[in-house]
C-alpha cells in the first residue's frame, strides 16, 4: 500500500500508513473494484491530474493516442511561477527563475540599448511560448511521472495511490511560485533603484551622461579641488560663430557681438565651481556691458527646465545660452569644464579651464586692454 500522504511503501492489507498514520480504507475503496486491465491511459490521467482534469481532457485533442492540439494556457501566460509550483513542475517553475535572473543580469551589465531592448522583450515572448505549449507541457510532464510510477510500482492499488500522491496540485508549490516572483520583482526593484540612484549622483556629481564625444568623462568638470596643471590652454585662435538659444527662446548669435568684447563662460549647474564665478562675472557686466563688454554662458548639456528652474533662484544679467545638444561645446573642443574663452574683434586672445576667481587678472587685463 503507497501511502499518499508521506509516499511510504506499506503492506497491501494494511488500513494506516505505519510512517505518519494516513488513513487507506477510504482511497482504497474508491479503487478496489478497479483491475489492472480497467486502468486505461484516461483513467491513469485522470487520477494524475486531479482537479480541474475536465478543462485539460477539453484542450487535449487526440488522434490514434497521440496528442495532436492541446489550446493555450492563459494561466500559465499570466501566473508563470505560481502556476508551474501550483501543478508541481518545480524542474520546469525553477528553469524558468533562472532565465528570469539571467535577462535581469544581464540588462543591468550590459550597457547596449539595442540589445537590453531585446532582452526586455524576451520576457513577454517567453510567456507566450509557456502558455502556448503549457497544456502540451503538462501532458508531457504527466506521462513521464505515470511511465516512472508503473516501473515503481505493479498493483493497481498501488499505481492509483501513487497517480494521486505525485499529481494533483500542490499549494506548496503555489507558495513556492509566489516566493520565486516576490524575489524576482524585489530584486529587479532594488537593483533599478540603484542604478537610478547612481545616474542621480552622476548628473549632479559627474555628468558622465553628456556623451560619448566628450574625451575623458570622469574629470568633465574641475573643481578648486584638483591640481593647478590642469588649466591648461584650450588652444585655439579664431572664434567660431555660433547660434544658439536663451532661455527666452530668442536666438543668439556669436556674429551679433563681434564688434564687442566676449567673454565666453562654459559650466552646468552639476559643476559647484560657478557659484562662486557667477557674482564675479555679474559684477563684471554691470561695470563694463555699457563700454563693449558682453559675457555669454554656455550651458552644457542640461534641459532648458533644469537651467530655467536654477536662475529663477540665481539673479543672472548676462546671456544665458543652453547648449542642450552639445553643438557648441563640440564645436569649441570644451572639456573639462568650466571653460572660459576671452574674444576680442572675433579672436581668442586667451583661454582656460578652471575657476574664474583663480584668473581674475587675466580677466580684468583684457577688458582693460580692449577699450
Amino acid at each position: 500500500m503507497y501511502c499518499t500522504n508521506c509516499g511510504t511503501q506499506n503492506s497491501d492489507k494494511a488500513n494506516f500508513c505505519q510512517s505518519c498514520g494516513e488513513q487507506f480504507n477510504i482511497v482504497a475503496a474508491t479503487v478496489e473494484s478497479t483491475s489492472s486491465d480497467d486502468l486505461t491511459e484516461r483513467v491513469k490521467l485522470e487520477r494524475f491530474v486531479g482537479s480541474n482534469q475536465e478543462y485539460y481532457f477539453y484542450k487535449w485533442q487526440f488522434e490514434d493516442d497521440r496528442i495532436v492540439k492541446w489550446g493555450f494556457n492563459w494561466s500559465a501566460m499570466f501566473l508563470g511561477f505560481l502556476w508551474l509550483g501550483y501543478r508541481k513542475m518545480y524542474f520546469y517553475m525553477f528553469c524558468l527563475f533562472l532565465y528570469e535572473i539571467a535577462v535581469t543580469a544581464f540588462v543591468f551589465t550590459v550597457d547596449h540599448a539595442l540589445i537590453n531592448l531585446l532582452m526586455y522583450l524576451s520576457t513577454p515572448i517567453i510567456l507566450l511560448i509557456v502558455g502556448g505549449f503549457a497544456n502540451r507541457l503538462y501532458y508531457n510532464h504527466a506521462k513521464v511521472k505515470i511511465t516512472e510510477i508503473e516501473k515503481r510500482y505493479h498493483s493497481p492499488r498501488d499505481i492509483q495511490n501513487a497517480l494521486l500522491y505525485k499529481g494533483g496540485t500542490s499549494l506548496w508549490g503555489l507558495f513556492g511560485g509566489i516566493i520565486a516572483s516576490t524575489i524576482l520583482i524585489l530584486g529587479i526593484a532594488a537593483i533599478s533603484l540603484y542604478h537610478l540612484q547612481k545616474e542621480i549622483n552622476e548628473y549632479y556629481q559627474n555628468p558622465s551622461y553628456l556623451g560619448s564625444n566628450i574625451s575623458n568623462t570622469n574629470q568633465f568638470y574641475i573643481n578648486e579641488s584638483q591640481p593647478q596643471e590642469m588649466e591648461e590652454s584650450i588652444s585655439i585662435s579664431k572664434a567660431t560663430f555660433f547660434e544658439g538659444k536663451d532661455l527666452y527662446g530668442n536666438n543668439i548669435n556669436l556674429a551679433d557681438f563681434q564688434n564687442k568684447n566676449i567673454i565666453l563662460y562654459f559650466w552646468g549647474t552639476y559643476n559647484p565651481t560657478h557659484e562662486r564665478d557667477f557674482p564675479f562675472l555679474n559684477n563684471l557686466y554691470q561695470d563694463y556691458k555699457n563700454k563693449g563688454l558682453e559675457i555669454i554662458a554656455i550651458n552644457v548639456n542640461e534641459e532648458k527646465r533644469v537651467v530655467d528652474n536654477y536662475l529663477r533662484e540665481h539673479q543672472i544679467d548676462f546671456t544665458v545660452v543652453v547648449d542642450e545638444n552639445l553643438k557648441i561645446t563640440e564645436l569649441y573642443g570644451v572639456s573639462p569644464i568650466p571653460a572660459v574663452f576671452l574674444i576680442h574683434n572675433g579672436e581668442i586672445v586667451n583661454d582656460f579651464i578652471g575657476p574664474i576667481h583663480k584668473e581674475e587678472n587675466k580677466i580684468l587685463q583684457f577688458v582693460a586692454n580692449s577699450q
